[in-house]
C-alpha cells in the first residue's frame, strides 16, 4: 500500500518538473540556439524539419507517396495558390489573364 502511494507521489512529481521545464523561457527568447543566431548575423533563416520517413524519391510526378507529398509542400512553390474565397492567387507568377474558354494563360 505504502509503494503504491510513494509510486503515485513520485510520479506526480517527475509531471510537475517537466510542466515546469516546458514552461520555462530561454536565454534567447526562441527556440534557437545561441551559436546559430551568431552564425546567421542576428536571426536564423532556417527552419529544420525532422521526417521519419525515407522517400524512395523527391520527384512528386513519378512518385504517389504520402511523405514525397509532405517534403514537397517544403521544397516547391506554386505558381497559383487559393484565398479564403477559394479563388487562385497567383505565388510565383506575377500575373495572369483568364481566355475565352475559362482558361488561365
Amino acid at each position: 500500500m505504502k509503494r503504491k502511494m510513494w509510486s503515485r507521489i513520485v510520479a506526480a512529481a517527475m509531471c510537475m518538473a517537466f510542466l515546469l521545464m516546458g514552461c520555462g523561457s530561454s536565454e534567447s527568447g526562441s527556440g534557437a540556439s545561441k551559436d546559430s543566431e551568431d552564425a546567421a548575423g542576428g536571426d536564423t533563416s532556417e527552419l529544420h524539419i525532422a521526417i521519419a520517413a525515407n522517400p524512395p524519391s523527391l520527384d512528386p510526378p513519378s512518385v504517389n507517396s504520402n511523405i514525397v507529398g509532405e517534403i514537397g509542400v517544403h521544397v516547391y512553390e506554386s505558381l497559383f495558390a487559393m484565398n479564403q474565397d477559394y479563388e487562385p492567387t497567383p505565388v510565383l507568377a506575377e500575373s495572369y489573364e483568364v481566355s475565352d474558354a475559362g482558361r488561365y494563360r
